[in-house]
């Protein structure tokens, strides 16, 4: 496992750079170390310093996503997730994330690195706590084992947001990529 200090921001691409996360363990919680710009964008709110699974409205939910960096933190594994939530007026975001485990000592997760991409089933406007009143649920969850599994589940995920797609996807995926 890389550490942090393994990790240079300045060789990833800014659109890569704006999409990632860097979470913690305090405690036996787990908190958004540092939020990148367009996940912030995307959320509608900046989670820096907070704590995962505190906002939202579905318990159910926060718990699925708590248990993913749960399960990155106690296997040193990767993770590969994808989840939807469903806005008030009807708006799907499908989200994938990749959550890679981070160690000081080469043996123990001490962060996880998160890289998060959103994509929408129309357009939906840049508003603040949007998350707050769209009820989430989590699709998957897989341990990631090898680079070639992770892009096949990659390009299942992008079929599924193609297939479910009635508009415009969001700007962002498609510089992306996933």
């Amino acid at each position: 496992m890389p550490a942090r200090r393994d990790i240079d921001p300045t060789e990833m691409p800014a659109a890569v750079l704006r999409q990632v996360a860097i979470i913690d363990q305090v405690d036996g919680r787990f908190r958004y170390r540092l939020i990148g710009t367009g996940m912030v964008r995307d959320l509608g709110r900046d989670f820096t310093g907070g704590w995962v699974g505190s906002y939202g409205n579905s318990p159910a939910h926060a718990a699925a996503v708590i248990a993913i960096y749960g399960r990155v933190f106690d296997s040193a594994r990767p993770v590969f997730a994808t989840a939807e939530h469903r806005t008030l007026k009807g708006v799907i975001e499908s989200n994938s994330r990749l959550a890679l485990p981070l160690s000081e000592d080469g043996l123990n997760v001490n962060m996880a690195i998160l890289t998060r991409v959103a994509r929408f089933n129309r357009k939906l406007g840049a508003s603040t706590d949007w998350l707050k009143d769209a009820p989430g649920k989590l699709c998957s969850v897989i341990d990631v084992a090898t680079t070639e599994q992770l892009e096949k589940h990659c390009l299942e995920w992008i079929g599924h947001c193609r297939s479910n797609t009635t508009s415009s996807t969001h700007p962002e995926a498609h510089s992306i990529g996933a």
